[in-house]
């Protein structure tokens, strides 16, 4: 079985979804099942991590960097 991490695109490949993601720091509750060929996840991954770019940018512009 596989767990996506829904905020940063981690896989985690066990039976058991990870007590939070040893990429990010996610907890387990931002852990989807992930199956082969199954897109249907992607998008939220995909949105999560364009609004983190945006919001990561914006503090940089704030820094006058």
């Amino acid at each position: 079985m596989q767990w996506l991490c829904e905020i940063c695109g981690y896989l985690h490949d066990d039976e058991d979804c990870p007590g939070s993601c040893p990429v990010c720091g996610a907890p387990s509750n931002k852990f989807s099942e992930f199956f082969e060929g199954d897109d249907t996840i992607s998008g939220k991954v995909g949105d999560d991590i364009d609004d983190f770019d945006k919001d990561l940018f914006a503090d940089y512009e704030d820094e006058g960097i």
